[in-house]
């Protein structure tokens, strides 16, 4: 198995920049959905309806 400890100290670098950047964007995600109650769960459900090829969804059919 390939882990993080395995990698070159250039690719953790790498990574770990990554996941900073992944928590300074969902921190900024989260932030700006609070105003209107929204978590970031509920924000991709929205995304994932918004974004149907049809007019829209039953509630049974989303999941």
């Amino acid at each position: 198995m390939d882990t993080v400890e395995n990698r070159s100290p250039f690719e953790q670098h790498v990574f770990l920049g990554i996941l900073r950047v992944a928590e300074t964007f969902t921190r900024s995600l989260t932030d700006m959905l609070r105003p209107f109650r929204l978590t970031l769960s509920q924000y991709s459900v929205l995304q994932a309806l918004r974004h149907t090829e049809t007019d829209g969804l039953k509630c049974r059919e989303v999941g």
